[in-house]
């Protein structure tokens, strides 16, 4: 219907350009619901010409109006698309007769969606995730907007008479409406807020893992430049010969040092370890005069990280050192190189990049790459990204964001991005640590689940639409059927019937059946009044009849067909009644219970209870609520019951029986016992986990502060572990940490507390040492798990259908300890010292025990 053709064309040129221009607006003004999908709402204009002017003018509005799309989304194609559905819509409405919502989902279901998959994935290339969310996401904003379109030009036709609205069609749109937009808006305002969410846990998380990743290189960093600033201070005091073997001693002890040697002013070695490199030529004589470090190593006077160099003792490769000046007279006069082996800092960077799909960048202070999980990053080159935006997200994250190529969706440049944290490392901040967090996998999470929701209100909106069509019929039938019995209605008057009324649930349509009521009430009353008086009574007594029968049967259908078991009880403990529900839970035909005493069934240990709550039911007549006991089923299992009991009493008062009902309740508990080791025990070891480790170290402490007795907790590291895993696989490794568990759990007594912390970390918490030798009591009990630890481990290896093999494999632990009594601490602050014990541990060589604040224990 064009319904312009009335107006002015100074007004349809006007109201024309209007429609375009908010158009316009309303697809530059989107709404982002998550990762640069966004809701449009250009489309509701575009369906307004088509309704106000025509199918000619639908297009051209529809068309101009989504060129808008090709800023926003960096293709042409949803021009296409959104220019098709007016033509698409218009066509139905005028051949087909079919109503504009109605047709723009028809329009989507056939041909609009299987355009989005042929350009979004076939043409651009896009990825099925990302394919099929749009997909779905336009379907469900446009026929959101053709049925909003719809209600607007219903609006203003209704309000200036210019067009006539069928009554069906209005009550069909409507109840579209309210059942979709509320749907809608909570879809786009909840997966707004849960990406927002999203984006804040990947925001804490990498700061989280930077904060822990910076404190163990600052760790690990600084005992190297504690070491080597020793040796140089020991070198402005000592000849190159006496160092030698301070050299060798100090590189020999730490697997984290390659070589250490001494430098003096003029850039030569004059001591070294080892002495000869790995091709046999010797270290001691080389000239280092052009390393880069030297003028700044000068000018600090102070320990430094080097920057990655190429070596030249032995086989060229890469390498970063430890420096430290050696300082005579308040002037440079050489320096203490140590040689650094990353192997460490590389495995626990590795850790944290598998468990959280992280990339990791060290970098020196020229920008090149030291160590890196990036597969285009090359270790002594800068580090350079491809074409993009670093946008600064907040003071600690910033946001990668790949440029695109022509006509990809803008979505696809969210899955490539990442979010990052570059920060200082050194006590100069000679390195920079960059940890990245793709953006790739939570997009994959959320794409996945935004997908389902929207996947579901496209469901309702076909199926609002269906009910639409329903309920608009029979509210305009209910207008046709008035009609015809009021053409039946002075028949069934004159025959003293009571006629039977339409029914509608419109408030017009109640009115006028009323009014109609009201009036043959005043035309039959005189004739009518005994004749209604007798029909009233018989049909009261058929209700009271019908309703006891009713009565009778929903409480024998009750009793039968409860899942619960419903039971009566004499007051010796024996069945008078059981209902049908007994045989189908516990298997014994009803005739094998009533009659027969309750203990007969109960589980020994359980009957007390049951026997002391029935003595309370009978002997107070109070009702029992929460029993819970086992009884037991034909296969001699056991089933766990929930039971409430009421007492049953005759006209004086007195009990003479009990009712009961009994829930069975064995998944629940199973379930509960699940959950709980779940959430307090690791599944793998099958020891404590943190969370329950920490309340038991919460216990001991308190303990502790009460008695003024003595507690220690250890902190133990597997130190040849992961070549077990490299070499045999993780199903090996799991066979090591669950003996490493079982040997650990033989070690202490059954009052401590052994923890599996993470990894191939274990933590064993040692309660009540007295009040006398403490350390020496948790000295003793460290060494015998160390020695333990140390026994070789045969791991029996095979799998279904081969025979097994035996695999030896030599493992020990670097163990530290802290030792505490009545102190103020936090649960953070002993693990923390229990942990840099047992780095301590690892520096002496591993295989060995530290104590926290204290001499070193003898091992």
């Amino acid at each position: 219907m064009n319904i312009s053709n009335k107006w002015p064309i100074p007004v349809r040129a006007v109201v024309l350009l209007g429609l375009v221009f908010l158009g316009l607006i309303g697809n530059y003004l989107k709404y982002p619901i998550f990762l640069n999908i966004d809701f449009l709402f250009g489309s509701i204009f575009a369906m307004l010409a088509l309704q106000v002017f025509g199918l000619g003018s639908g297009v051209a509005v529809g068309a101009i109006t989504a060129v808008v799309t090709y800023f926003l989304w960096n293709h042409p194609y949803a021009i296409v698309i959104m220019t098709f559905e007016v033509v698409v819509v218009g066509l139905l409405m005028r051949r087909k007769n079919i109503g504009m919502v109605l047709a723009d989902a028809i329009y989507w279901l056939v041909i609009g969606m299987p355009l989005v998959y042929v350009f979004y994935h076939g043409v651009m290339k896009a990825s099925v995730d990302s394919t099929t969310i749009t997909m779905t996401k336009q379907a469900v904003n446009g026929v959101a907007n053709a049925l909003l379109a719809r209600l607007l030009f219903s609006g203003y036709a209704l309000g200036t008479g210019s067009a006539r609205i069928a009554y069906r069609d209005l009550i069909y749109n409507l109840l579209s409406f309210f059942a979709l937009y509320p749907a809608l808006i909570l879809l786009m305002v909840s997966s707004h807020d849960e990406f927002k969410k999203t984006d804040l846990e990947i925001r804490k998380n990498l700061v989280h893992e930077t904060q822990l990743v910076r404190h163990r290189i600052k760790v690990w960093s600084r005992n190297r430049i504690h070491k080597i600033s020793h040796l140089a201070e020991l070198a402005a005091a000592h000849t190159p010969a006496q160092m030698q073997p301070r050299l060798a001693q100090a590189h020999e002890s730490d697997l984290d040092f390659l070589r250490i040697g001494l430098v003096d002013s003029a850039a030569n070695t004059t001591a070294y370890s080892p002495l000869l490199d790995e091709l046999g030529r010797p270290n001691i004589g080389k000239n280092f005069a052009d390393r880069p470090f030297i003028p700044r190593l000068k000018e600090s006077l102070q320990p430094m990280l080097s920057e990655v160099v190429l070596g030249r003792i032995g086989v060229p490769k890469p390498i970063v050192a430890v420096l430290a000046p050696v300082v005579k007279a308040n002037e440079y006069d050489g320096y203490v190189a140590g040689i650094l082996s990353l192997n460490e800092i590389t495995d626990f960077l590795e850790k944290i990049a598998q468990s959280r799909t992280m990339l990791f960048t060290l970098l020196d202070s020229n920008g090149n790459v030291i160590l890196t999980n990036h597969e285009n990053q090359k270790v002594m080159e800068p580090f350079a990204r491809s074409n993009g935006t670093l946008l600064r997200l907040d003071d600690a994250i910033s946001q990668w964001m790949p440029k695109l190529p022509p006509n990809t969706p803008q979505s696809e440049r969210w899955k490539a991005s990442s979010y990052l944290v570059d920060s200082p490392i050194g006590g100069l901040s000679e390195w920079r640590l960059i940890l990245e967090q793709p953006v790739l996998p939570f997009q994959k999470m959320l794409f996945a689940r935004y997908t389902r929701m929207l996947a579901l209100v496209f469901i309702l909106i076909f199926a609002s639409l269906a009910l639409a069509e329903l309920l608009s019929r029979k509210a305009v039938a209910t207008m046709d059927e008035l009609t015809l019995f009021t053409k039946k209605l002075p028949e069934e008057l004159s025959k003293g019937s009571e006629p039977v009324w339409p029914q509608s649930g419109v408030t017009e349509h109640h009115t006028l059946i009323k009014r109609f009521k009201e009036m043959a009430t005043l035309l039959s009353r005189q004739f009518s009044a005994n004749r209604e008086l007798t029909t009233s009574l018989e049909k009261r007594v058929e209700e009271r009849t019908a309703e006891l029968i009713a009565s009778e049967e929903k409480f024998r259908l009750l009793i039968n067909n409860s899942h619960d078991i419903i039971y009566t009880l004499n007051p010796e403990g024996v069945f008078t009644f059981v209902s049908p529900a007994w045989t189908s839970h516990l298997g014994h035909p009803l005739e094998e219970v009533v009659g027969h005493s309750i203990a007969k069934f109960i589980h020994p240990d359980d009957l007390a209870i049951c026997t002391a709550a029935l003595n309370e039911l009978f002997s107070t007549g109070q009702l029992q609520t929460n029993i819970e006991y086992r009884v037991r089923h034909t296969d001699e299992s056991w089933r766990c019951h929930s039971c409430s009991a009421v007492p049953i009493k005759d006209k004086a008062g007195k009990v003479i029986g009990g009712e009961g009902i009994a829930k069975d309740v064995t998944v629940q508990k199973k379930l509960e016992d699940a959950v709980r080791q779940l959430a307090f025990y690791d599944t793998l070891t099958k020891l404590p986990n943190r969370r329950l480790l920490n309340d038991r170290l919460g216990q001991v402490m308190a303990a502790s502060k009460r008695a003024s007795s003595y507690a220690a907790l250890m902190f133990l590291d597997l130190d040849n572990f992961k070549p077990l895993n490299d070499t045999h696989g993780h199903d090996v490794g799991d066979l090591l940490l669950i003996e490493v568990a079982q040997r650990l759990t033989d070690s202490v007594r059954e009052m401590d507390t052994v923890a599996r912390f993470g990894g191939d970390e274990f933590v064993v918490l040692l309660g009540d040492l007295g009040h006398t030798e403490p350390a020496a009591r948790a000295g003793v009990v460290a060494e015998k798990i160390r020695a333990s630890l140390s026994r070789p481990y045969l791991l029996s290896v095979g799998q279904a259908g081969t025979p097994s093999k035996v695999v030896e494999h030599h493992c020990s632990a670097s163990i530290g300890v802290v030792v505490f009594v009545n102190h103020d601490l936090s649960q953070e602050d002993v693990l923390k010292w229990a942990d840099d014990a047992m780095y301590e541990a690892k520096e002496a060589g591993r295989n060995s025990i530290r104590f926290h604040g204290g001499p070193p224990a003898t091992a």
